[in-house]
């Protein structure tokens, strides 16, 4: 954050005393945003792609090793099919993200399309096609995940059968160990490239820095003292206040009704977004059902992992027959749950681009109405916003991330159903164990959203005093006082790091509720059952099916509270929008809807 701190410097110092156009003023907003998002993507790269391209590469590693340990006869065509899945999940993972430069460079796009009607419609039109396209990618990706984890295993049931009737294996439990130990890890490390493209950050961040450097260093020959200013700097202070007030704009992330509104209400404005998106009813009925047809592989892999554990008899010598047999029950529900992840993907994600599309174009036709067709400079930036930001936040109650949350909650009541119609003692039990884990994670997911919200609420409280006193200074003003702005966007950048670096701590608990605590509900579950056998209530594999679907079923649950959060957006962007998806609005919400508009009068000193 220091260094973010400096580079700003940089770029404000640089760019408020270059030699600048009137025809240059509109990318001084693009320069701006383009800074900060390079910068936002570096801070991403270090604290969370980092991160997660460490884990990938240790967990191939160690599962490749765990796996030629035991049996290299056995983890070498597993190998090669981890291989074939890292490919696959690399492609299409390439693929999903050039749609999404794609869709940001149509973004980008989006200020020169106002100028027309037929412009911005075709715009629209594109941004809907690249969705689709976006969602089809990571839909196969998604799908493939489970396909390669059937496949793993019915590849280790049929060789790691004939390698036990050969005599040149001993342990039936090594298929299971090797075959989810590689392919999981080798699906993994194949979207590493979605993590390994914000280090690109790096290269841009430097070319800015180094851009404001030179800039700085020859800067003095354009001080208005020392020269007379060219015939275009007319109003040079003009356009340096209007410069410092794009960049900090985009600096600040200042969200009118995002700040103000800690708890958005369930608005008749979205309201009437949800009967809108779910007058496509037939369509999510259809997407209901593949989301089902998805929600049964975890639940079905685990039941035939406990078949085929099931014949192994201590009387019996040939297995091979039967591991063929099985095998092909592998493969048969691997493209049955791929077909479904794919299409219900694709499905739910066709109804979130229509519906962002329907918004687009109805703003836009609104705006039309009441400014008219010539739409000036100012309101064309004004539309921005919610051409962008809330026209996508209203989609995403209602695109894939409503599939994924379907999918969380149908695997978690099909994991419940199996258990407790295989063991009644062991079920309730074990359940018992993986509901305590279900409401500590839940718990600590809310505690970290709202405390995350709260910061962010903070920081862009303190950052819009900011501006309203910035824009309340005259040109002369903002001549006369660069150093003190400098040294308050110096507070201020204090004050976000302290506010970012408080989340941290809670971060962190969230990451281990997600990955530590299943496996320490897992071991519990474990240790009940053995006492369970040790009774002679239920025998050893039936405990495994338990577990094992309970646990695979249990990592829902982190979707499931996700999906409140992006509920939250719609909501806000509804909120944002409700002018236009609403005919009239009643008075009483209209009085308690957040204002966006602070007439206070603040001195410069208490800028920060």
């Amino acid at each position: 954050m220091n260094g973010n701190s400096s580079n700003s410097h940089l770029v404000i110092n640089a760019s408020t005393s270059r030699n600048r156009k009137p025809s240059d003023e509109a990318t001084f907003h693009d320069l701006c945003y383009v800074f900060e998002s390079d910068m936002e993507k570096l801070c991403t790269a270090l604290t969370d792609a980092l991160p997660a391209i460490i884990n990938s590469i240790s967990q191939i590693v160690v599962s490749l090793l765990i796996s030629f340990y035991f049996s290299w006869r056995l983890a070498w065509p597993i190998t090669c099919l981890g291989i074939v899945a890292f490919l696959w999940i690399s492609i299409f993972t390439a693929f999903g993200m050039s749609a999404i430069d794609q869709e940001t460079e149509l973004i980008s796009k989006t200020f020169q399309s106002l100028t027309s009607s037929l412009s911005y419609r075709e715009l629209c039109n594109k941004q809907y096609s690249i969705g689709i396209k976006r969602a089809t990618f990571f839909g196969i990706v998604v799908g493939s995940m489970q396909l390669f984890l059937f496949f793993g295993m019915g590849l280790g049931a049929l060789y790691g059968n004939w390698l036990i009737d050969e005599g040149l294996m001993y342990y039936p439990g090594l298929i299971f160990v090797i075959a989810c130990s590689i392919i999981p890890a080798a699906c993994k490390l194949g979207q590493i490239h979605s993590n390994w493209i914000n280090f690109a950050a790096i290269k841009y961040v430097c070319r800015h820095v180094q851009r404001a450097k030179d800039i700085q260093s020859v800067a003095s020959i354009f001080a208005e003292t020392d020269i007379a200013p060219p015939n275009y700097w007319i109003n040079i202070a003009f356009k340096r206040k209007q410069f410092l007030l794009n960049f900090l704009k985009n600096e600040l992330k200042i969200e009118g009704e995002e700040a103000a509104s800690f708890h958005p209400r369930n608005t008749f404005a979205f309201q009437k977004l949800k009967s809108s998106a779910f007058g496509r009813w037939k369509l999510y009925a259809i997407g209901f059902i593949f989301c089902l047809i998805f929600a049964a592989g975890p639940p079905t892999f685990t039941y035939l992992n406990g078949n085929l554990y099931e014949f192994y008899k201590p009387d019996k010598t040939k297995f091979f027959q039967d591991g063929s047999t099985i095998s092909w029950k592998y493969l048969t529900a691997g493209i049955i749950a791929c077909i479904g992840g794919i299409i219900s993907t694709i499905i739910f994600a066709k109804n979130g681009e229509a519906i962002a599309r329907k918004i687009r174009c109805a703003v836009y036709s609104d705006c039309i109405q009441r400014h008219g067709a010539a739409l000036t400079d100012s309101i064309q930036r004004a539309l921005l916003p919610l051409l962008t930001k809330s026209a996508n936040n209203c989609k995403g109650a209602f695109d894939a991330r409503l599939s994924q949350f379907s999918v969380g909650v149908f695997t978690l009541a099909f994991g419940i159903a199996y258990v407790f119609e295989k063991n009644l003692a062991s079920a309730f039990l074990c359940s018992i164990c993986f509901v305590i884990q279900a409401i500590n994670q839940y718990v600590v997911f809310r505690i970290s959203h709202i405390h995350t919200k709260r910061a962010m609420a903070d920081k862009n409280d303190k950052g819009r005093i900011a501006l309203i006193a910035f824009e309340q200074l005259n040109e002369v003003e903002i001549s006369t006082s660069l150093e003190i702005i400098e040294s308050r966007h110096d507070s201020f950048l204090s004050y976000s790091f302290e506010k970012h670096s408080s989340i941290i701590p809670i971060q962190a608990l969230r990451y281990t509720f997600i990955f530590a605590l299943p496996q320490v509900t897992q071991a519990l579950a474990y240790v009940i059952g053995c006492y369970l056998v040790m009774e002679d209530l239920v025998r050893p594999v039936v405990i495994y099916k338990v577990v094992q679907t309970l646990y695979m079923s249990a990592f829902s649950i982190s979707t499931i509270a996700q999906y409140n959060a992006d509920v939250d957006k719609a909501r806000l962007g509804a909120l944002n929008l409700k002018d236009i998806l609403t005919d009239n609005i009643d008075d009483s919400e209209r009085t308690d809807s957040p204002s966006t508009n602070d007439h206070r009068t603040i001195n410069i000193q208490e800028i920060l």
